[in-house]
């Protein structure tokens, strides 16, 4: 769910789909309220996404020669490690990160530079990411019915 709350939450995406149309969308009440809490749903998608981890290896375990089903093992296995660096692309993409940034620094880096170029690919890495949580969860499920 928490996941679902960072991508509904993204600017990018609510443009991308045209969900948010003209600047006047910015100042609706509905974003004004449930937009404005899209940092404190990072981190809940990051502590799931750690709890996921911990529960998830000791249960199933790492991909192993032989074992039944081992290829959808081995894409799930692989697309979750795509999924993390992906996921910490998109963040240190978002603006999110961005007022962390600025939290410890005096600097603004939208004003030009790296930050300004690499935010200008955010929604292009959120459609990778979604491509691969899907390969991840579509190689999971067969796994799991199939184990």
């Amino acid at each position: 769910m928490s996941g679902i709350a960072v991508i509904t939450t993204c600017r990018n995406i609510a443009g991308f789909f045209h969900l948010l149309q003209g600047k006047d969308s910015f100042k609706t009440r509905v974003y004004k309220v449930y937009f404005k809490l899209h940092s404190y749903y990072w981190v809940a998608f990051f502590l799931l996404l750690v709890l996921h981890l911990l529960v998830t290896i000791p249960h199933i375990g790492l991909p192993s020669p032989g074992e039944p089903y081992a290829l959808s093992h081995r894409v799930a296995f692989y697309s979750s490690i795509a999924n993390f660096i992906l996921v910490l692309a998109v963040f240190t993409s978002c603006r999110s990160f961005l007022s962390l940034y600025n939290l410890f620094t005096a600097k603004t880096p939208m004003d030009g530079g790296f930050f300004k170029r690499f935010y200008n690919f955010h929604a292009v890495l959120w459609v990778l990411l979604m491509a691969s949580v899907v390969t991840h969860i579509v190689s999971g499920i067969i796994h799991a019915v199939n184990t």
